[in-house]
């Protein structure tokens, strides 16, 4: 089998330019087959198929279904209702660092290191 004649049988071929740009095969190799199994075999099976693209992902049905739910569920979704919990939800807050500070920021001594030739009964 000549280069000429595997040159032809990929032009006939195009799903394998896929399957090498993919990074599933090289040139190397699909020569290598097509020298020892000729045109027509089964190896070539795999590589004839059109490879599905890894980086879109496929719609089902299921999927259509539950985000079309997820947008129904965002259509009825009350803003004023959220924005008066988040409110709640700020003045809790504010209230528990209030307690825990007891109502008087300046609560904290500053640090006052001891003399370095002082012991502790002096």
């Amino acid at each position: 089998m000549s280069k000429e004649e595997f040159k032809s049988f990929v032009r006939r071929n195009p799903t394998l330019v896929k399957h090498v740009n993919n990074n599933e095969v090289t040139w190397q190799h699909l020569y290598e087959m097509y020298s020892l199994y000729g045109e027509n075999n089964s190896v070539w099976n795999d590589y004839l198929t059109i490879p599905e693209e890894r980086n879109e992902p496929k719609v089902t049905k299921a999927n259509e279904k539950a985000f079309n739910e997820l947008i129904s569920m965002i259509k009825n979704v009350d803003l004023e209702k959220v924005r008066h919990g988040i409110e709640g939800v700020q003045k809790t807050i504010s209230l528990v660092q209030d307690l825990g500070l007891g109502g008087n920021k300046n609560q904290h001594e500053e640090y006052q290191a001891r003399p370095l030739y002082q012991h502790f009964e002096d």
